[in-house]
């Protein structure tokens, strides 16, 4: 699994007092945290199944998974880099249209997912955040910085 560095420091109280070494406090130890562990979540690697169902729903064609040169020729291979973090922009599309039943409306929600490589993402997010904002919706910040 892929992970960044976790680095421990362990404090607390004297567990052992040493005669003759002066006096010794029962206070806690101060403890600094060097930095914080966090698993890297949002890898390329898990989107494979993803580029494949939208091939399959965008041009109507499988991925050869056993035929080298039809995937060379048709260009199926992945354009996802599996070790780089993605982020998953989600955009639900709600159409609120008349209907014949009894009910008088029908509303169909369509959600489109749009991948983009985090430090590639500003490009995308700035669009999808002036269409937002031209919608009367709230803007996003991906990565809060």
């Amino acid at each position: 699994s892929d992970s960044s560095v976790q680095i421990r420091v362990s404090g607390g109280h004297v567990t052992e007092v040493r005669e003759g070494i002066g006096l010794t406090e029962d206070v806690p130890f101060n403890v600094e945290y060097l930095t914080r562990f966090v698993r890297r979540t949002h890898l390329g690697g898990n989107l494979y199944e993803f580029e494949d169902r939208n091939r399959v729903f965008f041009t109507g064609e499988a991925r050869h998974y056993n035929d080298n040169v039809a995937k060379l020729f048709k260009g199926e291979e992945s354009h996802i880099d599996p070790s780089k973090q993605y982020i998953d922009y989600a955009i639900t599309v709600r159409r609120d249209t008349y209907s014949q039943s009894f009910a008088g409306r029908s509303e169909d929600n369509v959600t489109y997912h749009v991948m983009v490589e985090v430090g590639r993402h500003q490009g995308v997010e700035a669009l999808l955040n002036t269409l937002a904002a031209a919608a009367g919706i709230n803007t996003v910040k991906a990565l809060g910085v």
